[in-house]
């Protein structure tokens, strides 16, 4: 069976972070959204949930402290096209001593239906050593807060898959 989008009703339930629309230069040779693009949109949805639990620019700056992508896994369900108008839901799974699992849910508001799931593995880091570094007591409680509501959501997102491929041809 391949794992596909939630639906879109539960997308819905989680609050946008951001939203855009598809300009004609993030278009591809395959006349769709480029990859880039969709990294980009996804990541103005991570960007803000950040900024919502404190991690800003005033917190890098003063703190000198803030967030890397250490990982990323991205799912495609559906193409946009040039003037769809999108939306991000970011919906944060989890969080350790240093690090956060999220994942950030582009919407084709257009067509109204889940096109991309890109998820993060983040690290806080100490922005003067390049290291990671444990997580403030008052970001992890904004952290906790989208947590509380990704769980009261009722729906499991479909994170952690391994890649492999189905229907190998060589070993």
């Amino acid at each position: 069976m391949k794992p596909g989008p939630p639906a879109l009703d539960d997308v819905r339930l989680i609050p946008a972070t951001a939203s855009g629309t598809v300009a004609p230069e993030e278009i591809d040779s395959n006349g769709h959204m480029t990859l880039s693009r969709h990294l980009l949109a996804a990541g103005r949805g991570v960007e803000a949930m950040q900024c919502d639990v404190g991690v800003d620019e005033a917190y890098r700056r003063g703190r000198a402290l803030g967030m890397f992508t250490s990982e990323q896994r991205v799912g495609y369900f559906g193409e946009l096209y040039e003037d769809a108008r999108y939306s991000a839901h970011v919906r944060v799974l989890a969080r350790a001593p240093r690090a956060v699992h999220c994942v950030s849910y582009l919407v084709d508001d257009a067509r109204a239906r889940v096109a991309t799931a890109v998820e993060y593995l983040l690290v806080h880091v100490d922005l003067r050593t390049r290291r990671a570094a444990a997580i403030p007591e008052d970001v992890r409680a904004g952290l906790d807060r989208w947590i509380a509501a990704s769980e009261a959501l009722g729906w499991a997102s479909d994170t952690g898959r391994p890649l492999v491929l189905r229907d190998r041809e060589h070993p």
